[in-house]
């Protein structure tokens, strides 16, 4: 007989199994315990091994390599405890985030797993290291993240969900900040900072994440709002607020480097108020405000200066002021249909500024200058679209078009020189127009100190009776190397210049050429020098 390969006991008090070789000696007993032995000669590792006994814990297990060192890990979850806790020890987390940042030393983890927290102070410590696992969310009525740090790390995608007139986060360091989203509610107060962030010293401070406001809101109270200090931000900006507030803010000094999505319901996208001089602020991405008659899509207004660069969509209107002869460049492209103020796409006051956007707008009037500091350079492309639309408004300051314009079959308002404004034709101008009103011009210059210089051509496609190319009522007229041209010819019978019955003088025509017939009624004087003059031809079509 084989005799009893396996064999219970009845109880736990003695062997739980028996495995036994054919002449029935134990090769194998198992206790109740957990204990292992196995008798001397039956187990061979590269050689025979003696009779041994391994404890159910696996205390003498040798050869086997050590696990993690997670000495410097301290866990977070909702189902620990802190009291019982323990550095290191996943199976033993901390249930609030403020017990495991007690515990935490410099360079230390804190891992913080899915659940809701709700802290009775702001979280973070200096040099400590913050991951929120997905599903992990801090929640409150305080600034959740608050002080001035040396580093703070925080990354992952935590929510941090803030309710009532409070700051959420309001940080002044160098390192780096993530979340999946940050959500605030029940702002009532102006100029409250929803999240205030500002880099330290020489360093640089990083963010990443969603922002969203909800509730009534307040004007000039902003979601994400950037100081002083080195910022370097990739973020969405979501305001949702009944009375509108600002998505983007940036105010102090030191350059910002930010790339965002940013849509606001009622209010202002991004609105840059500096009273200091930023090094330089660079925005890239998406710019709206749904909110288009009465709020901008982008307010640039700098106290003492500050180079900005914009290459963006951008979906309202541009207001673009900029002190002591700094430079504000937009690239990308600008869809507006309504504007705050001037009626106007883009309104522009002070400094220098290069639109080298596409603007495809249904306001009044594309382009606007009223400052006499100011000057701007068109190097982009402008579509109006709709009736009765102008190209340009300039009440002082220069205005230098070297851009690309739609020749669109379109009712066109005549585009307006005053004040001390200078408007300069540098490159091909295709002025829109169609065939009403009756007696359209161009260019409407109506001021003593206003000037419009033309040194390239100017065709105009407005093909009405009376309808001519530029009304000058009063001001002064520069043609160099011109050519003024009624794109239809039914307007021959029209001025190419209208001089409203009465004599002008200081002006300059050199080498120009119109196929309409030149002036009337009126006269110039003292006005013809260089090498030529402006005649009637019909060669330049």
């Amino acid at each position: 007989s084989l005799g009893s390969m396996f064999s219970v006991s009845d109880s736990f008090d003695g062997n739980l199994f028996e495995v036994n070789n054919i002449s029935g000696i134990s090769l194998l007993n198992v206790s109740s315990s957990g204990d292992v032995d196995i008798p001397k000669g039956v187990l061979t590792v590269s050689g025979s091994v003696s009779a041994s006994k391994f404890l159910g814990d696996g205390s003498q297990l040798t050869g086997i390599s050590a696990g993690t060192n997670l000495t410097q890990s301290l866990f977070v979850s909702p189902s620990g405890n802190d009291g019982t806790a323990v550095v290191g020890d996943i199976a033993k987390p901390f249930s609030t985030i403020l017990g495991a940042t007690g515990s935490a030393n410099i360079g230390d983890t804190i891992i913080v797993y899915p659940g809701t927290y709700t802290p009775a102070s702001q979280i973070i410590k200096d040099h400590v290291n913050y991951y929120f696992h997905p599903g992990a969310t801090v929640t409150g009525s305080i600034a959740l993240m608050e002080g001035t740090f040396d580093n703070i790390n925080v990354r992952g995608y935590g929510t941090f969900d803030v309710s009532g007139n409070t700051t959420g986060i309001s940080v002044t360091a160098n390192g780096h900040i993530e979340v999946d989203k940050f959500i605030i509610r029940g702002i009532t107060t102006t100029n409250r900072k929803r999240m205030a962030f500002n880099g330290s010293g020489s360093g640089l401070l990083e963010l990443k994440g969603t922002g969203i406001a909800e509730g009534n809101g307040v004007n000039s109270s902003e979601l994400f709002s950037f100081g002083t200090g080195e910022v370097l931000a990739d973020i969405q900006a979501f305001d949702n607020t009944t009375n509108g507030d600002v998505c983007i803010e940036v105010n102090g000094t030191g350059t910002k480097n930010i790339n965002a999505y940013a849509v606001s319901k009622m209010g202002h996208a991004v609105f840059i108020s500096t009273t200091q001089y930023p090094e330089a602020i660079s925005l890239t991405g998406h710019f709206e405000t749904q909110n288009q008659a009465n709020k901008y899509a982008m307010f640039l207004s700098t106290g003492n200066g500050a180079d900005i660069k914009i290459d963006a969509h951008i979906v309202g209107s541009i207001y673009s002021l900029n002190n002591n002869n700094h430079l504000t460049q937009i690239h990308g492209s600008q869809v507006c249909s309504a504007s705050p103020s001037n009626d106007a796409a883009v309104s522009c006051y002070n400094g220098e500024h290069l639109l080298n956007h596409y603007v495809r707008c249904s306001t009044p009037t594309a382009y606007y200058l009223g400052d006499t500091n100011g000057q701007v350079t068109v190097t982009g492309t402008a579509q109006p679209e709709g009736q009765y639309k102008r190209l340009m408004d300039v009440q002082s300051g220069k205005f230098v078009w070297r851009g690309t314009s739609f020749n669109q079959p379109i009712r066109a308002e005549s585009s307006k020189i005053e004040g001390t404004g200078t408007v300069i034709i540098d490159s091909p101008l295709f002025h829109y127009g169609v065939n009403y009103p009756l007696n359209e011009y161009a260019f409407y210059l109506n001021s003593a100190d206003a000037t419009l210089e033309i040194n390239n051509k100017l065709e105009y496609n407005h093909d009405t009776t009376g309808s001519g190319i530029i009304n000058i009522n009063a001001g002064r007229l520069v043609l160099d190397g011109a050519q003024i041209i009624h794109g239809g010819g039914t307007g021959s019978y029209a001025y190419a210049i209208k001089l409203n019955d009465k004599a002008h003088s200081g002006s300059i025509f050199n080498n120009s050429f119109t196929n309409l017939t030149p002036f009337g009624p009126g006269s110039f004087t003292n006005e013809i020098v260089g090498g030529g003059t402006l005649f009637e031809t019909d060669k330049l079509s």
